[in-house]
């Protein structure tokens, strides 16, 4: 520090410069693990090799991107199924190990109609209720995230809040209605139980279903400005026609 003050005294105009050592935050982890294991960028250089895809043509780099996005997201749907796979027969376990204790047959006995409950849902294999919870999940959450790209909502009220604002905001809204659809398939005697088997897999594929849709859907201006040429040649050809 002393040779640093020496030369700021001798040349008044030459500065020293210190580089911030970046911070390590939770964001910035995943955002280079998702750089490290990002699927679409390994299919779009695989898909690159062949002659077809390598034309440089808005359909063949539209469906590029729309092949490595599925890929994408078949991996993360069957990593999702496996953990709340697992999540379940853990659940299970759990259950069946407390109901053995003293606390756990006062419990069956206090709450008879809860307990009918949690055994309704345990008695599904756990892998097809993960599955099909997985499944809706993956539908819903990228239904809604499509109309709300296209109508300007995830830039207003998606893309402008924290993980937080997020998950309150929309995590739980769309838990509520994969909740409710695996209600009415399975028929269920409540909804709120089931809930907490909708909630793992919608809070893990929301955010992503929601990328996925701005990556692939225009919004309603864009798709304006985009059909606007499309519109005048077609204009212009019928007025030549009608001459």
């Amino acid at each position: 520090m002393a040779v640093d003050q020496r030369l700021k005294d001798e040349y008044p105009e030459f500065t020293i410069t210190y580089a911030k050592r970046p911070k390590f935050t939770i964001s910035a982890g995943m955002a280079a693990f998702a750089r490290l294991v990002n699927v679409e960028i390994r299919v779009d250089r695989f898909l690159n090799k062949f002659k077809f895809f390598s034309i440089k043509r808005n359909s063949t780099v539209y469906l590029r991107k729309l092949t490595g996005i599925a890929v994408e997201a078949a991996v993360l749907l069957c990593v999702v199924w496996l953990f709340c796979t697992l999540m379940l027969y853990v659940s299970l376990v759990l259950w069946r190990l407390y109901a053995q204790t003293h606390m756990g047959q006062q419990y069956l006995q206090i709450f008879p109609q809860r307990a009918e409950l949690i055994n309704e849902i345990f008695g599904y294999q756990a892998y097809y209720l993960a599955g099909d919870a997985t499944l809706t999940a993956f539908v819903i959450c990228i239904g809604v995230g499509a109309v709300g790209r296209f109508l300007h909502i995830n830039r207003c009220l998606f893309h402008s809040r924290g993980l937080i604002g997020k998950i309150f905001f929309w995590g739980l809204g769309l838990t509520g209605l994969v909740a409710y659809y695996l209600y009415m398939e399975y028929g269920f005697s409540s909804w709120e139980a089931i809930a907490v088997v909708a909630a793992v897999p919608t809070l893990c594929l929301f955010s992503n279903c929601y990328e996925y849709a701005d990556r692939l859907l225009p919004e309603l201006g864009d798709g304006v400005r985009l059909a606007l040429p499309y519109v005048k040649k077609l204009k212009d050809n019928i007025i030549a026609a009608l001459r």
